[in-house]
């Protein structure tokens, strides 16, 4: 059956849960019995997004094409596989009041950050949609590599209060779709303590109460390298696993699943699969 066993029996039908309708090429099925929808905390100081008078960064299109980034651009027909995983994850957060999502793995090279980003600029591509794009991998953050960009500071500098989160924002265009980045600079000493910190949740909270309820698309460590994640799965409103065709083990998406029952698992991405062209499946 693999790759991954079909993407784990169409994301674990077998322990009752839900599937969403199908979509042309996709469905990512419900995970476990979603919780009552968050009440984002108050924050001292709410961020405006025409107060914020971010920088700004035109990336390099053929850059960020050589890096597996097309979702930025609808014209590109890769896109369209991203474009059924937005839509498919929007009905469920707006059903549910949700507002962020957080894309993790099991191990590293499986796509999440790759998927991440794709996901957020086709969430950004939406008239009207605004989109916050973190890189909460505090071991190894590739997310403005990804995008072709260094950004002076990042999430180290807002969650420890060294400056301003509007300090820490960069802007970036491609296409027609623009994003808001939180990058990391990689300079975060004991990550985890940061990641269950008041302060990251904090930060969590002003992410989600800047103009334009934005959606926050968060970049995670991978499951399995340490506990991160775990500390990070309470302050998000729902997650999304990717696994890739000959690297990750059915093991591996078992063990994740059981650390993931207790959150609003909504399924699958299946990465660098040979079954599609474009290299991505969703289930």
């Amino acid at each position: 059956m693999d790759p991954i066993k079909k993407a784990m029996e169409l994301a674990r039908a077998r322990r009752g849960q839900v599937p969403m309708a199908p979509a042309p090429r996709a469905s990512i099925p419900v995970g476990a019995a979603p919780r009552a929808p968050r009440t984002p905390q108050p924050v001292k100081i709410p961020l405006s997004a025409s107060a914020l008078k971010l920088p700004a960064i035109n990336l390099d299109l053929s850059y960020l094409e050589s890096m597996r980034i097309v979702a930025h651009e609808s014209s590109n027909p890769l896109s369209s596989s991203f474009d059924v995983l937005r839509t498919t994850v929007l009905q469920e957060m707006e059903a549910q009041n949700w507002q962020s999502i957080l894309i993790t793995s099991p191990s590293p090279g499986c796509g999440k950050t790759v998927s991440a980003i794709n996901l957020a600029f086709s969430i950004a591509r939406q008239e009207g949609r605004k989109v916050i794009l973190a890189d909460f991998d505090l071991r190894k953050p590739m997310v403005a590599s990804y995008l072709g960009f260094k950004p002076a500071k990042g999430v180290e500098y807002a969650v420890t209060g060294k400056g301003a989160l509007q300090e820490c924002l960069t802007v970036v265009k491609a296409g027609g779709a623009e994003l808001t980045v939180l990058a990391n600079t990689g300079h975060v000493r004991n990550p985890a303590e940061v990641i269950a910190s008041r302060q990251m949740k904090n930060l969590l909270n002003e992410l989600k109460a800047t103009g334009g309820n934005p959606i926050v698309v968060v970049d995670s460590s991978p499951m399995l390298v340490s506990d991160d994640v775990l500390a990070l799965l309470p302050q998000i409103d729902c997650v999304i696993l990717a696994v890739a065709e000959k690297i990750t083990t059915i093991p591996e998406v078992e063990t994740c699943e059981r650390h993931l029952q207790a959150s609003n698992y909504l399924g699958i991405i299946l990465t660098k699969s040979h079954e599609k062209s474009d290299g991505y499946s969703y289930y």
